[in-house]
């Protein structure tokens, strides 16, 4: 499952909305190309019936706005991984919530943020990454959004291509992003 705070970004995703302004076309093509190579890898949405991509309010979405904020204060690209979680996550076979968020400051600056958590059939949460990365200068919420979520969807599968080869490819692996 991929949660994003920005409700625009998950309805266009989701197909419930169209973009208003073809100049952001392309970025979107590029998006929906990511999101379908991970549904041939065999990732599902949390249910047969929900969205790959989900809204949630910002409340549910902290440490990816954090690591946004981080990488804005700082002014570098940063990533904090736990190798240990990951390679547990993968051989138990957790589901995955990867969140996503887009930051834009008055100034125009923006960044991204991303935190990659699993989930165990016990309840157990763990937080297994979380990254931050500089945008530029960006005059939209929503572009920041979705370059964050771009930016996002390659590091979630360059992660899953190193802890599983061939990731690209496995399309029958069914392996969901989240569940309950």
């Amino acid at each position: 499952w991929i949660q994003t705070d920005n409700q625009q970004v998950a309805e266009i995703f989701s197909a419930r909305s169209k973009l208003d302004a073809d100049y952001w076309r392309q970025l979107c093509v590029r998006i929906g190309r990511l999101l379908h190579g991970l549904l041939q890898s065999g990732w599902l949405p949390m249910t047969n019936i929900s969205d790959l991509v989900q809204w949630d309010a910002r409340e549910y979405n902290t440490y990816a706005d954090h690591a946004a904020n981080v990488a804005l204060d700082k002014g570098v690209d940063w990533k904090q991984i736990d190798e240990e979680a990951l390679k547990e996550a993968k051989a138990s076979n957790a589901s995955y919530r990867l969140s996503v968020d887009g930051a834009l400051r008055g100034s125009r600056r923006a960044s991204g943020g991303m935190a990659l958590f699993a989930y165990y059939p016990s309840g157990r949460r763990v937080l297994i990454l979380r990254a931050g990365v500089i945008l530029g200068e960006l005059r939209s919420a929503f572009l920041a959004e979705a370059l964050s979520l771009e930016w996002c969807l390659k590091e979630f599968t360059i992660l899953m291509e190193k802890v599983s080869p061939g990731f690209q490819k496995a399309a029958g692996s069914q392996q969901q992003m989240h569940k309950f």
